[in-house]
């Protein structure tokens, strides 16, 4: 039987969600507990700033072990930078599909993913690669304060266009001050916008996040189409979304309706 302090609430005969409260010790004999009292599957999220990246860590290992899914796994809050460095060689045995990291790496942090979660969403990215976006099979990819360059981000859209690349991806978005209007991206000079009118914005459905005003058409080799705009200034930043008919949005903006972006992440 689970003693009462370790136990704080069970909503509901047929609640998908378990909430506790977990005592300092014995953070992993009660998770492992909870898993196969319940017959737990899936877990909803996961995040460092609860009980710190040594207790993730055993968690994170027990759900390695049973092969069970994590829906959301977020990074922050963390005493010690150097627990989250030695943490990440797991992120490669886990099962994630939502991955949030807003912490800062020190400058010689090097990390390669080798199963990428679904999506991604990392602040401080200058260590995610030209080579790991070439390989990533994710749906949604966000970085910000990001060193791809012009050069890369050419690369990897020249990429994208042959046939079969890439067949997963839906949303590209990268904050780089590599960015610039110096070299081409896709034989144009950033910035990269439609400025004729009438103004469109591309959206997927259910993804408020995921849209782009007034950008250009790209298309694959056969025939899938992409929408890309590139804005320089203060932070130059990198939109990409793929369509998709069963799910994407185009709508004509008026003219005196000014586009109120949100660049917030709500993972």
């Amino acid at each position: 039987m689970i003693p009462k302090n370790h136990l704080l609430t069970i909503l509901g005969e047929y609640t998908n969600h378990i909430y506790i409260e977990l005592p300092v010790g014995g953070v992993v004999d009660l998770f492992v507990y909870l898993l196969e009292i319940f017959g737990i599957r899936t877990v909803k999220s996961l995040e460092s700033s609860f009980y710190g990246l040594h207790n993730v860590s055993k968690v994170a290992k027990v759900l390695i072990d049973k092969k069970i899914e994590i829906e959301g796994f977020w990074i922050r809050n963390i005493d010690d930078v150097q627990d989250a460095v030695h943490f990440m060689p797991l992120m490669n045995q886990m099962i994630i599909q939502k991955f949030q990291c807003s912490i800062e790496f020190p400058p010689e942090f090097h990390f390669e993913f080798v199963q990428y979660p679904n999506q991604i969403s990392i602040m401080d990215s200058f260590w995610f690669n030209i080579n790991q976006l070439l390989n990533s099979t994710c749906t949604r990819i966000h970085l910000q304060q990001s060193e791809l360059s012009n050069q890369d981000l050419n690369v990897f859209l020249h990429d994208w266009k042959n046939t079969g690349a890439f067949p997963k991806l839906r949303y590209l978005e990268i904050q780089s001050e590599k960015i610039d209007n110096q070299s081409p991206i896709l034989e144009m000079i950033p910035p990269i916008t439609n400025v004729n009118n009438p103004r469109t914005k591309i959206s997927i459905r259910n993804m408020f996040d995921d849209h782009i005003v007034d950008g250009v058409r790209v298309n694959k080799d056969d025939g899938t189409e992409g929408w890309l705009i590139v804005e320089l200034g203060e932070w130059p930043i990198l939109k990409f979304l793929i369509a998709d008919p069963a799910d994407t949005v185009v709508e004509e903006i008026p003219e005196d309706d000014e586009d109120d972006e949100d660049d917030e992440d709500d993972w």
